[in-house]
C-alpha cells in the first residue's frame, strides 16, 4: 500500500496531517459523494441522523486477501468489507505485501475512491496490527462508535 508498513515513506505529511474519521465499512457502503473540497472528494454518510461528512477515512480489519498482482488488500470488519488499493505503487510498498498475509489485522487511511459493491479506499497509510489483534477489533466498532458520538464531524 501507499504507505508502507515502515513508518518513514514517500506519503505526504500534508495528507496525513488533514483530518480523518474512524469508519467501519457500512458508513463506506452507505456514504453519498458531495463535492470536491480542497481538491478531495468529500462524502456524507449518517450516525444515527447526524451527518458525518468526510474526505479521508480510517477502517480497520482482518485481512481477508492479498492480490499482489493487483497490488490489493480486502479486509472485513464487523459491517462488511473495504477493498484497499493504491495506483502509485513503489518498490518498497510493493515488497511489503508479501508480508500481508490472510488473517492479519490491519488500520488503513486513506481517500475513499468508489462504494459501489466493496468500497474502495486509496491507500495513504498501513499498519499491521497484530498484538492484541483480537482485543483491537472488538474495540474497534466502540471506537468508531464513541468518535461518531462525540466528536465534531465536518472536516476542514
Amino acid at each position: 500500500m501507499a504507505a508502507s508498513l515502515n513508518s518513514a515513506n514517500s506519503t505526504s505529511t500534508s495528507s496525513l496531517a488533514l483530518p480523518h474519521v474512524k469508519l467501519l465499512s457500512y458508513h463506506l457502503q452507505t456514504a453519498s459523494e458531495m463535492q470536491k473540497h480542497n481538491g478531495r472528494m468529500r462524502w456524507m454518510s449518517l450516525y444515527n441522523g447526524r451527518q458525518i461528512l468526510f474526505s479521508i477515512a480510517w477502517v480497520q480489519g482482518t485481512i481477508i486477501n492479498v492480490d499482489i498482482e493487483k497490488e490489493e488488500v480486502l479486509i472485513k470488519d464487523d459491517s462488511g468489507k473495504v477493498k484497499l488499493t493504491e495506483t502509485k505503487m513503489n518498490r518498497a510498498t510493493i515488497e511489503d505485501l508479501y508480508v500481508l498475509q490472510q488473517g492479519n489485522y490491519v488500520m488503513a487511511i486513506g481517500d475513499l475512491l468508489e462504494n459501489k459493491d466493496v468500497p474502495t479506499l486509496l491507500t495513504r497509510k498501513l499498519k499491521l496490527l497484530e498484538k492484541n489483534k483480537t482485543e483491537l477489533a472488538s474495540l474497534w466498532p466502540l471506537e468508531v462508535q464513541h468518535q461518531l458520538k462525540y466528536a465534531p464531524l465536518s472536516q476542514q
